[in-house]
């Protein structure tokens, strides 16, 4: 970015929008202020209060553009498609030396509505005090010479009865000439000012006409002052310019990486369009674009690259056109298989998405794709690596280095190569190896959180809930429930000395069911609302071992020593998983030392 501040004109941006040279990134949202954050602006500029800086962007690279919205802001025209111009390389640096051709990165809403106005797609009227309001001293003031600040009263949208009004597009027309003459504004002025006169001529000679010459002058010389609006000047590469938008758009929809590479490749591949396509041939499988468009850079890299730089700089039309319809295909089998053996209750509960990155490396190796074609050994090293990630909280961190590390890895395995998996296999030391381990992990957006609850579904071949005997399903309404209510424990530990926050929270004290429908357990001991549940559901014990819940909660044998219930179920979650996946990590490594 250059480092400088510059400024301009209202008049030069607004020719410079017309002409071309000022347009958007494709993938800029729409334009949204309501009209009266347009008065609002032109106050501030008639107040000379600052409206913050512009911020252009001169691409490096194959981009689409489109026009500054114009259309109505309601009724026929107002969802019309906007006009979109896809540029080359080559051509954007041609129109950047002849043109200025710039875009607008930052200041969308604000330019835009200053174009709106002075064009006339909006009418905005600068409204005159009446001469009734006016402050004594300006009284004084002869009515040609009184200055803009000194007799605006408002910005609106139409002309109050009895008050001169000036249309903020009549005034961008005086400014081009198009009114060279006084008696070329009577017209305008009768138009836009609600005020009876029997004649031009009358109009024309009139003090509000003077009035209305006085400040139409005022606003030309506004519009033409060069330091009324500052910019910015940002020239740099892609990965610069998608880190700006990822981190500079506080204030709006955020944009990352993706909505750059979007505007990259429109013009031989509309990503949104086919992103649109997914969702609706999948709609219970949410799409995480970036996912899919890391897993493409992978390919094209062959295993050494899916940063932003690499994908920005180096993926084409070409690629996605080659790669989209399969890459999509294995990302929602890897899905199906995940919810299929139970390794997650719903799409919603994967803890990192970036997971399916090193899975579909794996299955794109497979025969045919298929899940079912691979090896007993095949499927021991993908669920061990799949389980140790997790509970290691592999990607917390460096996450995109760890993805093509175990990309590569599971690769190889798919083709019966397992010389790299002892390797991998030792960097993943669980977290999580004893209660108290367990007792810490409390936050619901931890990877560990999430996994040690999809663990109890996988280790049971499935939950059913608590309600009735039925399977939980991925298309359930599926909540992290409580055990011992939360409104219970405060009032029960409230003199407690431990982390009651902690200890209440902690993920041994929470199941995965379908939201409670008929049974409010709020304050109640648990012992209360079991029964309940067991008056409406014979098989409750049943589905509380499916949960690791020992089943004695249901006569209050825990109501009193909540402290025991977290040791005792705490020790069935461990020794779980000390049987699926520390023994068998341990037994893995061993025979592939051998």
């Amino acid at each position: 970015m250059d480092a400088d501040q510059k400024t301009e004109s209202l008049a030069t941006l607004v020719q410079d929008v017309e002409k071309g040279q000022v347009t958007l990134p494709e993938f800029q949202r729409d334009f949204v202020w309501e009209i009266q954050k347009t008065y609002d602006l032109f106050d501030s500029f008639v107040l000379n209060i600052f409206i913050g800086s512009l911020i252009y962007g001169i691409p490096s690279f194959d981009i689409t553009v489109r026009e500054i919205d114009t259309r109505p802001r309601v009724g026929k025209g107002s969802r019309k498609k906007l006009l979109l111009v896809s540029h080359t390389k080559e051509q954007i640096e041609k129109l950047v030396q002849v043109h200025g051709f710039r875009l607008l990165l930052d200041g969308q809403q604000r330019v835009t509505s200053i174009f709106r106005a002075l064009k006339g797609y909006d009418d905005v009227y600068l409204i005159l005090k009446h001469e009734d309001m006016l402050d004594p001293n300006v009284k004084a003031i002869d009515t040609g010479k009184r200055a803009l600040e000194q007799v605006l009263d408002e910005f609106r949208g139409d002309a109050p009865q009895g008050r001169v009004a000036i249309r903020l597009s009549d005034v961008y027309k005086m400014l081009h000439g198009d009114m060279p003459r006084d008696k070329d504004k009577v017209a305008p002025f009768m138009q836009s000012s609600k005020l009876v006169y029997s004649t031009p001529k009358e109009a024309e000679e009139s003090q509000e006409f003077i009035a209305y010459l006085t400040q139409a002058k005022n606003l030309e010389h506004l519009f033409r002052q060069e330091k009324l609006v500052s910019y910015y000047l940002l020239n740099t590469d892609q990965e610069r310019f998608a880190l700006f938008f990822e981190r500079s758009n506080s204030k709006g929809i955020q944009l990352s990486f993706i909505d750059i590479l979007a505007a990259k490749l429109y013009s031989g591949f509309n990503l949104r369009q086919y992103i649109e396509e997914f969702k609706e041939d999948n709609p219970t499988v949410p799409l995480n674009r970036e996912v899919i468009v890391r897993t493409i850079s992978y390919i094209i890299s062959e295993g050494k690259d899916t940063g932003r730089g690499f994908i920005l700089s180096k993926l084409t039309t070409v690629h996605f056109n080659d790669h989209w319809k399969h890459v999509t295909e294995l990302y929602c089998r890897c899905y199906e298989y995940l919810i299929a053996n139970h390794m997650i209750v719903s799409h919603a509960w994967l803890p990192y998405e970036n997971m399916l990155i090193p899975m579909m490396a794996f299955l794109r190796h497979v025969p045919h794709w298929n899940f079912a074609n691979i090896s007993e050994k095949q499927q021991s090293i993908l669920t061990l690596w799949y389980w140790l990630a997790i509970l290691s909280r592999r990607y917390s961190s460096a996450a995109q280095t760890y993805v093509l590390e175990d990309a590569r890895v599971l690769e190889a395995v798919a083709q019966n190569d397992f010389s790299t998996t002892v390797g991998l296999l030792k960097k993943l030391p669980s977290d999580v190896q004893t209660v108290e381990d367990l007792r810490s992990v409390h936050k619901q957006y931890d990877a560990v959180y999430k996994g040690v609850l999809n663990f109890i579904n996988y280790y049971s071949g499935g939950l059913i809930g608590w309600e009735s005997s039925a399977v939980v399903s991925a298309k359930d309404d599926i909540d992290d429930h409580h055990i011992f209510p939360k409104d219970f424990l405060r009032k029960k530990l409230k003199d407690s000395d431990s982390d009651n926050g902690i200890d209440i929270d902690c993920v041994i004290n929470r199941s995965l069911i379908p939201r409670l429908a008929n049974i409010k357990a709020s304050n109640k001991p648990p012992s209360e609302y079991m029964q309940n549940l067991r008056a409406q559901n014979n098989k409750l014990d049943e589905a509380l071992a499916k949960h690791m819940v020992p089943a004695e909660i249901i006569d209050g044998t825990y109501d009193d020593v909540f402290e025991i219930f977290l040791d005792d179920r705490g020790t069935l979650i461990i020794q779980a998983l000390k049987s699926a996946v520390l023994d068998k990590r341990a037994a893995m490594l061993a025979e592939l030392d051998q």
